[in-house]
Order: C-alpha cells, then structure tokens, then sequence
C-alpha cells in the first residue's frame, strides 16, 4: 500500500469497481470482492471457512489496515467475513460513522 511493490496508481486502478453496462457499480475488482463503507474501501478475497484476507484503505492509500483471519475450520458457525468486517469499528475515526458501522446501516455506494 505505500507504492513500493505495486505503485499507488496501479492499485487504484485495480482496486475500485468499473461501472457495468449497466450503470451500476461492479462488487468485485481484479478478482477480489469490493465494498465500500464510510470512507473506507475495502477489497478481500475468502478461502471459505478456513481463510479471510481484506484490505480496507482510504482513497488516497494514507491510511490503510489489512487484516488476515487463518482458521483450521468454522465448526462454530462463525463468519469470517462478519468477524473481519466488525474489526472495522475500531479504527473509524468520526464516532457517528462508527456507530453506523457497528450497526451494519452504513451500506456500499
């Protein structure tokens, strides 16, 4: 993320939706899944029950987590993507977009 493998302007391009024929948005980007939430966006890619990767960074790649969930199984019910997506809640900075966060209202686009 800061350039030095993959140039910023790269992953810009591979990282945010092109728009369908459509109009709408595209939820996946290069392979990954995409989704936006307050100013984060966030791209991942899911092992199933057994590996979660996400990357969620700002627009200008500033400011930047990435957070990867390694299981030997999910016998417990437990999503990787709702377990990895509720870290999010701890680094949104505005307390109002957290609290929108928290309760899942601050949807995609």
């Amino acid at each position: 993320m800061e350039g030095e493998l993959v140039d910023k302007a790269l992953l810009t391009k591979l990282w945010h939706p092109q728009k369908l024929l459509n109009g709408q948005a595209n939820f996946f980007v290069s392979g990954w899944d995409y989704e936006k939430k307050g100013d984060w966006h966030i791209v991942g890619h899911d092992g199933g029950a057994l590996l979660r990767v996400s990357a969620f960074f700002n627009a200008e790649f500033s400011d930047y987590r990435v957070v990867i969930y390694l299981t030997n199984g999910n016998l417990d019910g437990v999503w990787s993507r709702r377990l990895v997506k509720s870290l999010q809640q701890y680094w949104v900075t505005n307390p109002f977009s957290r609290l929108l966060v928290w309760a899942g209202l601050y949807e995609s686009f």
